[in-house]
């Protein structure tokens, strides 16, 4: 509404109340008022007009002219607010006014969501619900549709006024259109507490919205009636002033410079906390500050800072904090007064100064953003593949026109480098449009500038041989190149094995003739029949050695990560070749923020759920890279050393060694500590003297002898050995070096005397075993993995029954078959990418999946039995097919078994 007709309408209230209303109605206005805790009137902004809680709001501002004067238009977004002091599930009532765009294709409209709480619309299906859920979306979760308001269609002509009322201790929900009751039930399934993570207004429902009143009391109908017909009264500033829930004065995340963030033993590092007061009144708050190591111990005293704001009022205060321990540690900061608010705004480290020695093991994909080289070398890396953060090597970046090179360009970047000491894996990748002659005799469509290259495969044999020249003469510090990415991902390889080959044949040859002092690496899957047909053709006389690709969870099995190694050995032993040079080129450790108390209304409830792992993943960074050294890998490039968006999906779960805040995770330093232990050593000699225990002994450059000892399988023992010095896995020392207690973390004991005679120290005399193991299942490699849970039937399967449950028949839709003879001829099976990538193991007929029964049409393999749509790699497929036929007067939901890789567009818009 505007102000002017605000005005009006509140002046006939006031003349109401003056002549004719009763102290009974004068009594429930003023309950109204008093039990308001959230109103948006949308007159002038997004910002609440009344908060009892948080003022927290994205999405975009767009206040538009209509018939009730301001309101607010939605369209392609909702409108998020933070429901903490504002809405609870205890008990409450909700009024909103809306009027729903007519042209909108979305079929599902929720007017108002709370994650598990929510009222939407189902058009097509003149169907409303008032839905509510027992816990956040989840595993076993499910939805409670009791209250189904049949045959109760909502115009989207003009606008309606929703109310909702519940109550979690009755079990009582109830919803009213337009003054009127639309329907009530009871139900047991109701959340306590605030929970979810936003309150979206407009979810799929663009269209046009007004005041919105929410309540922490439960009005009858009659107030019901009332505020629809006569409406509430704007917040007086002594209304405005409610008891608080969640914070007062809430501190924000603290950016720090990437290797800013990192300081020597008795350095003092200076962290600048961003507070705001997010309510609509003065608050003041004592914010007590404590910071954590990777273990999460306090290691300082505990510091207070005193604060006080007014509404919307932000204060940066400076903190300097100073430590003498290596590690990784965060700041906390808490409310004395309210132990619900706990928020870690930062991390940072503390490690050696200067660089860790230069090992050609460590090597990662390195941002080029100021001051991340920087930070990548503190943190151990000195060799960078020349992949996705830096792409200087790729040929669409060096000559996107025939014969218009680019090499001053791109070789700032490899000079910035080089500057830092990093040396470099070269990569032969991305074909320009102009280097690849399609069947037609056509180019491709040439892609906009710095896109990513699409995967075309070259037919042009000079100008591939002309590439590798180039790079070769204006990149000489590169002394390891590596032939494509992925080839056996479409995404980036859309040719054959046998066009791989071709290419490695070229690239390599051409290589060797110019400098036959280079290494070339052929990329290559470590199991799969992609790998053995380029096997059969004979690769391995067109590389010297071959990269690999895999990445490990902070939760997995150490040994785990050597099965990989062991598959491609055992292949390449076939062909007389088991000791050909191994580099895992791109591999990456999962973990987690290191951060809690985080609140991201941009991720999902089930991934603020995630385990925090930062502790596992900083030992799993420590483990895999000795696994892999122990098994005679020659390098590992970690993926990545990048920036991370906390709007990007990048904190939970991930495996870069950045935090939000622009300076490390733990693992980043457990590998760093790692890198100065070994002093430039490597792996010479394992041993595991006990059921349980792995050591692995290193002799470093500096002459004396390394020993990594963990535990596995949930195995403990204590060490009755004395080395020189005894390390936790982030380099401090242990509190006994003559008992050294060892669990699953890693923990360095450094030694004055070979190997061998420290090898004769681990015997059983000197071991107490203070848990023993508890196997896993055990896999043909004799190597231990975790067995997979397995996943439970879809819970509305379940519920709905199997005799409810029929298979639709699409035997006159199917257009592909699950086996694919050959690649890329437009007729395929599956996705037309030949037998080395279609889905031959799932075979024509009846079939259960996760409690849902299907029919995949045909006899055999080769016969049609899937829909598959144009894509990437089947341009001549269909865009749609259909209309199926199904009994629309009996059918209440539908189930698809649908399968789709690097898909793009929006959630909301797939063409299902």
């Amino acid at each position: 509404m505007t102000t002017l007709t605000k005005t009006i309408f509140l002046g006939c209230i006031a003349c109401l109340l003056s002549g004719s209303l009763t102290l009974t109605q004068l009594h429930a206005a003023q309950t109204i008022n008093a039990s308001r805790t959230f109103y948006c009137s949308w007159d002038q902004s997004l910002k609440p007009d009344l908060a009892a809680g948080a003022v927290s709001i994205s999405g975009p501002e767009n206040m538009v002219d209509s018939s009730r004067g301001k309101v607010l238009r939605i369209t392609d977004q909702p409108i998020s607010y933070m429901p903490n002091g504002n809405f609870t599930r205890e008990h409450g009532s909700l009024s909103l006014w809306f009027k729903l765009d007519p042209e909108s294709a979305f079929k599902r409209q929720a007017i108002f969501s709370a994650t598990n709480f929510r009222f939407q619309i189902y058009r097509d299906k003149n169907q409303v619900f008032f839905m509510t859920g027992a816990k956040l979306p989840g595993e076993n979760f499910k939805w409670d549709y009791t209250l189904l308001l049949r045959n109760k269609n909502v115009p989207v002509d003009r606008w309606t006024h929703l109310a909702m009322t519940w109550d979690q201790k009755t079990g009582n929900k109830a919803v009213y259109l337009n003054g009127k009751l639309a329907g009530q039930t009871q139900t047991p399934i109701f959340e306590a507490g605030p929970g979810g993570q936003s309150m979206k207004i407009g979810d799929g429902a663009p269209g046009l919205y007004d005041d919105l009143n929410i309540w922490s009391t439960v009005l009858t109908s009659q107030q019901i009636n009332d505020v629809y017909t006569q409406g509430v009264s704007k917040p007086q500033p002594a209304q405005q002033t409610q008891t608080h829930v969640g914070w007062r004065i809430e501190p924000q995340l603290a950016y720090l410079n990437y290797s800013d963030s990192i300081i020597a033993p008795g350095q003092s590092i200076t962290i600048k906390i961003p507070f705001i007061n997010q309510t609509q009144h003065a608050q003041t708050m004592t914010a007590r500050l404590n910071v954590l190591d990777t273990w999460e111990k306090q290691v300082l005293p505990s510091s207070e800072i005193q604060l006080s704001l007014q509404p919307n009022e932000k204060q940066v205060i400076s903190k300097t904090f100073t430590l003498d321990q290596l590690g990784c540690y965060k700041l906390r900061i808490t409310d004395p007064q309210n132990e619900d608010c706990l928020k870690e705004v930062t991390s940072f480290a503390c490690l050696p100064e200067g660089s860790p020695p230069v090992h050609p093991f460590f090597g990662a994909h390195v941002n080029a953003t100021q001051n991340m080289p920087e930070m990548a070398r503190r943190i151990g890396y000195a060799q960078n593949r020349v992949h996705n953060m830096t792409q200087f090597t790729w040929w669409v970046r060096l000559e996107p026109e025939r014969g218009q090179w680019q090499i001053d360009k791109q070789k700032q970047t490899y000079d910035r480098y080089n500057d830092l000491g990093f040396e470099h894996f070269g990569q032969w990748f991305g074909s320009p449009y102009w280097a690849v002659t399609l069947p037609d005799g056509k180019h491709p469509t040439p892609r906009k500038p710095n896109s990513y290259p699409a995967g075309w495969a070259p037919t042009d044999e000079q100008a591939v041989r002309d590439y590798v020249t180039r790079t070769i003469e204006a990149f000489p510090q590169i002394k390891q190149w590596e032939m494509w990415n992925e080839p056996y991902v479409s995404m980036f390889w859309q040719g054959s094995p046998d066009q791989y080959f071709q290419l490695c044949r070229i690239m390599y040859q051409q290589a060797k003739r110019i400098r036959p002092d280079l290494q070339v690496f052929s990329q290559l899957p470590y199991d799969s029949p992609w790998l053995d047909r380029v096997l059969e053709l004979g690769i391995l006389d067109y590389c010297d050695g071959i990269a690999y690709h895999r990445y490990y969870k902070g939760s997995e099995h150490p040994q785990a990560v050597a099965i990989p190694v062991k598959k491609l050995r055992k292949r390449l032993a076939d062909f007389g070749k088991a000791d050909m040079p191994l580099i895992n080129s791109e591999s990456g450790v999962t973990g987690t923020t290191f951060l809690r108390g985080l609140k991201i209304p941009e991720y999902s409830p089930e991934i603020l759920q995630t385990k925090f792992q930062f502790r596992e993943a900083a030992s799993m960074m420590v483990q895999s890279n000795i696994v892999l050294m122990s098994q005679g890998v020659k390098a590992r490039y970690h993926y990545f050393h990048q920036p991370v968006n906390i709007k990007k999906g990048r904190a939970y779960p991930n495996y870069t060694t950045c935090e939000i805040t622009r300076s490390p995770l733990p693992m980043a330093i457990s590998n760093a500590i790692l890198v100065w232990q070994l002093d430039g050593g490597r792996v010479k000699q394992t041993l595991s003297p006990i059921e349980g225990l792995r050591v692995y002994f290193s002799k470093r450059n500096d002459g004396k002898t390394l020993a990594i000892a963990w535990c596995e399988d949930q195995a403990k023992i204590t060490l009755s050995v004395t080395p020189d010095q005894a390390l936790n896995m982030m380099g401090n020392p242990l509190e006994n070096k003559a008992k050294i207690s060892i669990s699953d973390e890693p923990v360095y004991l450094i030694y004055d005397q070979p190997i061998q005679t420290v090898a004769n120290q681990f015997t059983k005399n000197n071991i107490l075993i203070t848990s023993k193991p508890s196997y896993a299942q055990q896999t043909s490699d004799d190597v231990v993995v975790a067995p997979l849970a397995p996943m439970p039937d879809f819970q509305v399967a379940t519920e709905i029954g199997s005799s409810r449950l029929h298979p639709v028949d699409l035997s006159n839709f199917v257009n592909m078959a699950t086996a694919d003879p050959i690649q890329g001829d437009g007729k395929g099976g599956w996705t037309d990418e030949g037998p080395n990538n279609d889905a031959r193991m799932i075979t024509p007929g009846k079939h259960t999946w996760f409690g849902v029964p299907f029919v995949m049409p045909g006899k055999t393999i080769n016969d049609p039995s899937v829909i598959t749509l144009k894509g990437m790699t089947f341009n001549s497929g269909p865009t749609s097919v259909g209309p199926i036929p199904i009994n629309q007067q009996r059918v209440r939901g539908l189930f698809f078994a649908h399968a789709a890789n690097w898909m793009a567009g929006k959630i909301n818009e797939v063409p299902v």
